[in-house]
């Protein structure tokens, strides 16, 4: 229940405060005094985008403030966002440049609390008749008079299915992931070299082996030329002068380095086969070219994928995993959508059978609306709650639209096609009257100007319906008439002045 309201500096408004009764409030005023303002101040809070050229004259920012005492499903719906009051105070401060909006309080955001806004109270009026129409509202109010077990074998199934399409669209995700990572390129590029662990170092150890191996045998061939095999090589000089140091000492000669010398040539030919063990090695097994061709093999493969060589074999294993992932994913997900096509058919049903459920419903408030239009001495109006099916979402299939016609000879189309000022008035009214007896829930109307377009007799019925329907309901009447006026319990007026070059919006109590 709407306890207070507060506005500041909201275009002519420099301030006012208004605590509606709990049954009939009316706010009275000639036209363009700024009785419509309040309206749009209430609407600016619930709202998500907000004008800022609202913001008066009489400071720099606009200030709107609604107090509401909770009930029990108020007090529910707010408990998500951790507030257990008895009494909630939303409110919407608007710069020129910004705004910012609050619960108690506390920043949330404009989101929040536009969802909350058919929770706390509904305008009627020519710019927001709109809510009244909302099929998602209409099908929460039908849903009351629903068996809840048909409805929560709906939303149970429901849920069943999302959460399996859920994890579906997650694994389908992780697919994208691993294809955009080309595994199986990359291991083809891999596997394609297939190079092994130290490799790299081993082929160039051999190639260095090689290439030492034949300067070896270049120095070897060079020394038994001369040590061993050209005329005159070392070893037949010192052959024959070791002979001649003999024959000398056969004379009487001694020659201290004969020994030395004796030494040096048996020496000389103790390396002789291992320099032609050398000379004669068989490198004819290693294909140098081949080496090489190998090496740069593995040398492109690097430049490649920026790795050294084991990390790209490691990356060649991690590769092979995510192809084995990507095939366990892909089956996972052949499987489930097997299990969500099944999911899927116990969903329409259980749709189905909350939709023929809900059609029950709706013959019972087409026929309230009807009996209320009679009331209203529109007898032979015509009304019609057309069900469509849509998308499947939490509630459902249906899609719900409310057709009137006025006459019994027009068939049944959207209210501002089909119906006068009058007509749209008194139709909202028993829409209203014929919704909330099939909810049992109590909320807070704001009518702007409903009596518009009456004549004095059906303005009679209408003040009569409007008292009735306050018995359950806070309402807010914005209105030029005094008939009205007989209803309410509590009154405002409000009136426009010039003062100091300013217009001026004033509301007092009168009653």
């Amino acid at each position: 229940m709407l306890k207070k309201i507060e506005i500041e500096n909201f275009l002519t408004i420099e301030k006012c405060v208004i605590e509606p009764s709990d049954k009939i409030t009316a706010i009275i005023g000639e036209s363009g005094s700024g009785k419509s303002l309040i309206i749009k101040a209430i609407d600016c809070v619930f709202s998500q985008k907000v004008d800022t050229s609202i913001v008066g004259n009489f400071a720099d920012f606009s200030k709107v403030s609604l107090l509401f005492q909770l009930s029990d499903e108020q007090r529910k719906a707010l408990s998500d966002f951790g507030i257990f009051d008895d009494e909630v105070i939303f409110t919407k401060v608007i710069k020129r440049g910004a705004t910012k909006v609050l619960i108690n309080h506390e920043p949330v955001t404009a989101k929040i609390v536009s969802s909350l806004k058919g929770l706390f109270l509904s305008i009627v009026s020519q710019d927001y008749r709109f809510e009244i129409f909302s099929s998602d509202k209409l099908l929460k109010t039908i849903d009351t008079r629903v068996d809840r077990s048909v409805i929560n074998d709906f939303k149970d199934r429901f849920l069943g299915y999302e959460k399996l399409k859920n994890t579906i669209v997650e694994l389908q995700c992780k697919l994208n992931e691993i294809a955009d990572k080309h595994p199986e390129i990359l291991l083809e590029a891999i596997e394609k070299v297939n190079p092994k662990r130290g490799e790299y170092d081993e082929l160039l150890d051999k190639l260095n082996r090689v290439k030492n191996s034949k300067l070896a045998m270049d120095i070897a061939r060079e020394a038994v030329f001369e040590l061993y095999e050209k005329e005159g090589s070392v070893e037949d000089f010192l052959g024959r002068l070791v002979s001649n140091l003999d024959r000398l000492e056969t004379q009487s000669f001694k020659f201290s380095s004969k020994d030395a010398l004796n030494e040096a040539l048996e020496l000389i030919r103790s390396a002789k086969d291992e320099l032609y063990d050398v000379l004669n090695q068989d490198l004819s097994d290693i294909d140098v070219d081949k080496i090489n061709a190998r090496l740069f093999q593995l040398e492109k493969l690097k430049r490649e994928f920026g790795k050294d060589l084991d990390e790209i074999i490691e990356q060649k294993e991690q590769l092979k995993s995510l192809i084995d992932e990507k095939e366990e994913i892909l089956r996972k997900i052949d499987d489930l959508k097997g299990r969500l096509e099944e999911r899927e058919r116990i969903m329409i049903d259980c749709a189905k059978r909350l939709s023929l459920e809900r059609k029950k419903v709706a013959d019972l408030l087409e026929k309230r609306i009807k009996e209320h239009l009679a009331e209203l001495n529109m007898e032979n109006s015509k009304v019609k709650i057309a069900f469509d099916q849509g998308k499947v979402t939490h509630l459902g299939f249906d899609r719900v639209d409310i057709l009137f016609s006025a006459n019994p000879d027009i068939e049944p189309d959207s209210i501002d096609k089909v119906a006068s000022g009058g007509e749209k008035s008194r139709f909202i009214l028993a829409l209203k009257v014929a919704l909330s007896e099939l909810s049992k829930v109590s909320e807070t109307v704001i009518f702007d100007e409903i009596e518009s377009g009456l004549s004095n007799r059906a303005l009679e019925k209408l003040t009569a319906m409007i008292r009735d329907y306050s018995k359950a309901n806070q309402i807010l009447l914005v209105t030029h008439s005094d008939r009205m006026l007989e209803v309410a319990d509590r009154v405002y007026r409000v009136d426009k002045e010039f003062i100091d070059g300013k217009s001026i919006s004033k509301l007092e109590i009168v009653m």
